[in-house]
């Protein structure tokens, strides 16, 4: 409610308090749901260091447990590294997240990841690789749910458009450019757009859970 609400100041203190508490108790599930409860606030207000802190103790405590949520903390981090520029490192998690939803059956979740690997992709300049991957997050979201993720990856889809057009822009320009400036801002654009997305779905941040 606080989140939502705008009071991410008040949501991280309660959020921190109910972390010391549980730490002090040895409550392990108590503190992985302090620590993803403080990801999600930090992934609100884009602060990516902070959810790579948050999100990396989670990714830890899931492996050491074999739990499921191991996916969930993959997708966290792929999502933050993607909005920090750091497209190799968020490749990787997306690619070990979506291997761990597609061996659990998990069609809806292995959807999410997929937006962000195509996103990634599409911004690595993979472009065949990022219309694969946005098509098959299509038929998932088609087939299992839920209809936000459709929304999410024709978002996805109209990223990948205007990265294309902007790239095919640059090469008739006049003196062809770096193109540097134009792909800063169509870096942005993607990583607001998923930020977005991972929000509404909850699967990247907290209603998967």
């Amino acid at each position: 409610m606080l989140v939502e609400q705008g009071e991410y100041a008040r949501a991280t203190v309660l959020h921190e308090e109910c972390l010391a508490l549980h730490r002090a108790l040895g409550d392990q599930e108590g503190i992985w749901n302090a620590l993803l409860g403080l990801g999600d606030v930090a992934g609100d207000q884009g602060d990516t260091a902070q959810v790579r802190a948050y999100c990396g103790e989670t990714l830890a405590m899931f492996r050491d447990l074999g739990h499921a949520w191991v996916g969930f903390s993959l997708n966290n981090l792929a999502l933050a590294a993607f909005q920090d520029g750091d497209l190799a490192q968020a490749e990787r998690l997306a690619e070990e997240g979506e291997t761990f939803f597609r061996d659990l059956q998990a069609g809806p979740s292995q959807a999410e990841v997929l937006i962000i690997r195509g996103r990634i992709r599409g911004a690595l300049g993979e472009a065949a690789a990022a219309r694969a991957n946005l098509a098959e997050a299509l038929d998932l979201a088609w087939a299992k749910g839920p209809r936000w993720v459709v929304a999410a990856v024709l978002d996805g889809l109209g990223v990948q458009a205007v990265q294309l057009e902007a790239g095919a822009a640059r090469r008739v320009a006049p003196g062809g450019g770096d193109g540097t400036a134009q792909d800063d801002g169509n870096a942005g654009t993607a990583s607001r757009s998923a930020r977005h997305s991972g929000r509404a779905g909850g699967g990247t941040f907290s209603s998967g859970r």
